[in-house]
């Protein structure tokens, strides 16, 4: 990817090094635009005892960015047992220490804690947005298919231009870059949009236990998802 920064560059590039800085700030930036399909993720590394408490730290994965929609998580005993857990706000820990069905993040140190009894063993079901390796001289941006690919050459081209090196003739050509890393986007946007259509399509919010994003009761009575206020066990 630095090659093709530097041709779009017409080789008036800088350093290497400062070239794979710039297109990290720039990958980091588009995977945080939104909840990428290729960038979703299910962990199930981690399980839970019936002596689990809220004061016991489980770890989130190594390449946790964030949840799932408002905090998303299912405890399940490998047989029929689901429970669908929420989260609530890192200070409300004392709050909802004996709440079963909640759980709170400690982004700082990369940790969970799931709140009440745990009545019988558990694997934990996590879904996520992962976050994907840096760029570097040996590899290029993991996850994405290769026809968006230039699409970040061409936003560090831009930034580049206007940033760093800026005069008249580069502040054109970067109006150039940017716009072709705009219609890339766009073209990613709408690909990454019909496989998130595609995967709800068949999905009966009315009567399947799988309200959605927006969050809802299913037949059986459980919930999945975003909920409002529950009374404390």
């Amino acid at each position: 990817m630095v090659n093709l920064v530097t041709a779009v560059l017409q080789g008036e590039a800088p350093s290497q090094v400062f070239i794979l800085q710039l297109l990290n700030t720039e990958k980091n930036i588009v995977e945080n635009l939104r909840p990428w399909q290729v960038l979703k993720k299910l962990d199930t590394s981690v399980t839970v005892q019936a002596t689990n408490t809220y004061t016991n730290p489980l770890p989130l994965p190594a390449d946790f960015s964030k949840f799932l929609l408002e905090g998303t998580m299912q405890l399940f005993d490998g047989v029929n047992d689901t429970q669908n857990i929420s989260q609530v706000p890192f200070e409300a820990r004392l709050t909802y220490r004996t709440a079963f069905g909640r759980f709170l993040a400690d982004y700082a140190n990369n940790q969970f804690f799931l709140m009440g009894l745990i009545p019988k063993a558990y694997s934990v079901y996590l879904w996520y947005i992962k976050s994907t390796p840096q760029i570097t001289l040996g590899t290029t941006w993991t996850s994405f298919p290769p026809q968006y690919q230039a699409m970040l050459a061409f936003r560090t081209a831009a930034r580049w231009r206007l940033g760093t090196d800026f005069d008249d003739v580069n502040a054109r050509n970067a109006d150039e870059n940017g716009r072709t890393a705009d219609m890339i986007l766009q073209s990613m946007e709408t690909w990454d949009t019909d496989l998130a259509i595609s995967a709800i399509n068949s999905v009966d919010y009315r009567n399947d236990n799988y309200p959605g994003p927006a969050g809802g009761q299913g037949p059986t009575g459980s919930w999945y998802g975003p909920r409002g206020p529950r009374a404390l066990n």
